[in-house]
């Protein structure tokens, strides 16, 4: 089969078009033939700096060769596709199923063909197609860790700070199904996309600071995702017994909420912390795959590209200012 291997030629980032044997489903695993998956940071970053320098793309080395290197490995994690095979302990799904999931460890998922836990997949919704499927698992698994994190209740006064990107779209949308009065924080373009997906306020980080002294204790819960400001602003205008929860940003400010977080809140009912995709637990792909099926949740997709264009996907990735997410359509027909 095709697939995308990453690798570092002399400390360059390089990605190669190859031919890779055709993995085999573990008991507990599922093999699909894969029509899309989408772009995350764990991928984005790797080429990042690359890009930003002005170098040509063209390092990026798409070739046809037979073989990759030793030390490479298959990039993309977010898939949806159609399953081909099933391992002998799985019981929730058949060949032919149509489904989407997520691969382990952040890898495997740019080939034509992938392997996926039972536990971590589930049938794609009806509604959606194979490319907004595949925007769903990782970003929509970091909103609902935040969402329980934060344990949201109705008429809540919830402040969603990266509120455009595709965490924060669909934190917006959980937020408001369970019943909060959300605030976004956005440019002035992104207001009406935000109020789309949900948002009941926007604050216009180019026209107001978020952490302003006249908004002093009045969010009940704040969520910030890949956030710049210090713990002590968010902390300023969360409420006497609120929660922060804090996911991506700045290294210090995550280690920040996990480490200083509970010293922070000493002798308050305040509650600061930091959560990811790993914290959950359960049938959460299940539960997303619900929340899709009953138009809950909508993905939102900036742009799509075929995997022929990944060079030209990830360069618009890190040169623009990307809205939701970037699909990637798989396979030699796409």
């Amino acid at each position: 089969m095709q697939a995308l291997v990453y690798t570092k030629d002399k400390e360059l980032p390089k990605l190669q078009q190859v031919e890779v044997p055709l993995p085999a489903p573990k008991d507990n695993e599922i093999l699909i033939k894969v029509e899309a998956s989408c772009l995350n940071n764990a991928e984005i970053s790797k080429f990042r700096d690359l890009i930003t320098a002005g170098k040509n793309i063209l390092p990026l080395g798409l070739t046809n060769e037979t073989k990759p290197k030793a030390n490479g490995k298959i990039l993309g994690t977010d898939v949806a596709g159609v399953v081909v095979d099933v391992g002998s302990k799985v019981t929730k799904f058949k060949k032919g199923d149509q489904v989407f999931g997520i691969t382990g460890y952040f890898y495997d998922a740019w080939a034509e063909y992938s392997c996926l836990a039972e536990k971590n997949a589930a049938l794609k919704p009806s509604n959606l197609s194979f490319e907004e499927s595949a925007a769903i698992p990782t970003t929509g698994g970091t909103a609902l860790a935040a969402l329980r994190k934060a344990a949201i209740k109705p008429k809540q006064k919830v402040l969603v700070n990266g509120a455009t990107g595709g965490v924060g779209l669909f934190v917006l949308q959980m937020a408001k199904n369970a019943g909060a009065y959300v605030t976004a924080v956005c440019s002035t373009k992104n207001i009406e996309l935000v109020k789309k997906y949900g948002a009941n306020e926007v604050v216009d980080y180019q026209q107001e600071d978020v952490t302003a002294q006249h908004l002093k204790d009045k969010y009940d819960v704040i969520i910030v995702i890949n956030g710049y400001h210090p713990i002590s602003d968010y902390q300023r205008i969360l409420r006497y017994s609120g929660h922060l929860v804090i996911i991506g940003g700045k290294f210090s400010q995550t280690v920040s909420a996990i480490l200083l977080g509970p010293l922070m809140t000493l002798g308050r009912k305040k509650q600061i912390g930091a959560t990811s995709l790993i914290a959950l637990r359960g049938n959460w792909m299940s539960d997303l795959a619900e929340m899709a099926e009953k138009k809950q949740i909508q993905p939102y997709l900036d742009h799509v590209f075929s995997w022929n264009e990944i060079d030209q996907a990830l360069e618009y990735a890190v040169k623009e200012h990307t809205k939701g997410k970037v699909a990637i359509k798989i396979g030699d027909d796409k």
